[in-house]
């Protein structure tokens, strides 16, 4: 991780590091001590999406390890994509969730692409927000419960 950390510190930016599921203290050790900012807890294997449902399998775990070790606060992530996977999060001990697919989905819906003159979205083209207000309505709302699970 040195050559990461080094990296980021030269952009200004704080190294953020992954603590997987179910990861030994030892492992857990370096990414406390290497961390700056917050931890990423994965929720789950694989790769990140909201086709598949956060896990809080091994979190409470993770979050005692970090805390033992002073680092900085635990957030999960990969599949938060409802209220619920955030109140489990939280229940686990994370200091809050990371949504990110699910954001792009809703941010998808409201993007219109070039087509073709058979219908087909042309290639490489840019899309286009086709209603902004409608757009920040419905993140504003998802945003809002998100948040709102986040109370205990």
């Amino acid at each position: 991780g040195a050559p990461f950390i080094a990296a980021a510190e030269k952009a200004g930016i704080d190294p953020i590091f992954i603590a997987p599921a179910r990861a030994t203290a030892h492992t857990l050790e370096g990414v406390a001590q290497s961390s700056r900012g917050y931890i990423y807890a994965v929720s789950r294997d694989g790769v990140t999406g909201a086709e598949k449902e956060s896990e809080t399998i091994g979190l409470e775990d993770v979050v005692a390890n970090i805390n033992r070790f002073d680092g900085p606060p635990v957030l999960l992530g990969f599949g938060i994509s409802e209220p619920q996977h955030v109140r489990d999060a939280v229940t686990a001990g994370a200091a809050g969730a990371i949504t990110g697919s699910a954001i792009t989905k809703i941010i998808g819906r409201h993007v219109s692409r070039e087509t073709d003159t058979e219908g087909r979205p042309v290639e490489g083209a840019p899309g286009r927000i086709s209603d902004e207000k409608a757009l920040h309505k419905e993140l504003a709302a998802y945003v809002a419960r998100m948040k709102a699970a986040t109370q205990k």
